[in-house]
């Protein structure tokens, strides 16, 4: 409980910015609009760091064209979590010109029907110049459950704010996030993201023949290679677990996942695609690609997670349906777009 309590008499001050030049911090994801005015979030700078996790990007700029960059799971207070890094501010909850961090309860899979998890938590920025961590947190405790993971400040610091570098918070293309989740106890754990030199991104096609004839429970793909790891499709024809006999299912499998640095993870954004026939759809500027159905996620791989992908991919009965174009003469074409963005290393 010394943790908690420090929490409400710490003495916050504002970050340099007038009241009057900066708006307050919206509460997000299910925040109340029957709180009163002095439960809201609190702004401070302060000279400790975070005591529970921290989280440095070393590429901003290889970030800022994605929606949202998520953290590796830590652990603390009996749960897992993710960071959210929202670096064009998360627009639908208002976060629009700025910075947006979030924070997300993961891995929930295991936990009882109608669970919920309360919990203090603040935010950290580093200022790289001063050396003092811009500090967002409540004096109320949040509600996270199955409808409402994810929950965090939309403003928490202004866009133009953020990429002066004379304000410190991004230098040399890096900043560092932090989190501190008050619900049990401490476990400390930090992770550092940086990109990977070499060849990033491939595009590798797989074409099957006689599909149709596939009796195995699953198919593996010619190995790849990219950003120095080597990786491939896998393929459930009928369908993995739960979904056999009704779904295709398909997979990006990473396989030296053993020469991976102990605590090691990378980083991936990917797309899985059956190609159709006279059929094409628009992606991303504008481009147009022959495919019939994509998927598209960025996981984090690890020696204890080499498997990323969708086990209820498509229907067998969309699949062998001739006006679909996915099987021509019992052929068909899965793609995998693969986009190494960095790794972490503890």
């Amino acid at each position: 409980m010394e943790k908690v309590t420090g929490f409400f008499k710490e003495k916050l001050k504002l970050d340099g910015i007038g009241k009057s030049s900066y708006r307050s911090p919206i509460l997000c994801s299910g925040a109340s609009s029957a709180i009163l005015p002095q439960r809201g979030p609190k702004r401070c700078k302060r000279d400790d760091p975070p005591t529970h996790y921290s989280f440095k990007i070393k590429s901003y700029s290889l970030i800022q064209k994605f929606e949202r960059h998520i953290s590796p799971v830590f652990e603390e207070g009996g749960f897992k979590w993710n960071l959210c890094f929202y670096p064009n501010g998360k627009k639908n909850e208002g976060g629009e010109g700025h910075i947006s961090i979030y924070l997300r309860i993961a891995d929930t899979d295991y936990l009882s029907p109608g669970w919920k998890v309360k919990a203090f938590f603040r935010l950290l920025l580093l200022d790289q110049i001063s050396g003092k961590y811009l500090t967002l947190g409540d004096t109320h405790e949040r509600c996270f459950h199955a409808m409402n993971k994810e929950q965090g400040f939309a403003r928490f610091i202004r866009l133009k704010t953020f990429l002066n570098t004379e304000r410190g918070y991004l230098i040399d293309d890096a900043c560092k996030i932090g989190a501190e989740v008050f619900v049990v106890r401490y476990n400390g754990k930090g992770d550092c993201f940086e990109r990977i030199s070499g060849k990033n991104t491939c595009t590798h096609a797989w074409k099957i023949p006689n599909f149709s004839k596939r009796e195995k429970t699953f198919y593996y793909s010619k190995a790849f290679t990219v950003g120095r790891h080597e990786w491939k499709i896998k393929l459930y024809p009928k369908g993995n677990g739960r979904v056999e006999g009704n779904n295709l299912s398909l997979f990006l499998e990473l396989t030296n996942s053993s020469n991976l640095c102990p605590g090691e993870q990378v980083y991936v954004d990917y797309n899985l695609c059956i190609k159709a026939r006279q059929k094409t759809i628009y992606i991303a500027e504008n481009l147009i690609r022959s495919y019939g159905f994509c998927i598209a996620a960025q996981s984090w791989f690890s020696a204890s997670r080499q498997l990323w992908g969708c086990q209820k991919f498509i229907s067998l009965h969309k699949l062998n349906d001739p006006e679909q174009g996915y099987l021509v003469e019992d052929r068909c074409i899965i793609e995998a777009e693969v986009n190494v963005l960095g790794h972490t290393r503890p």
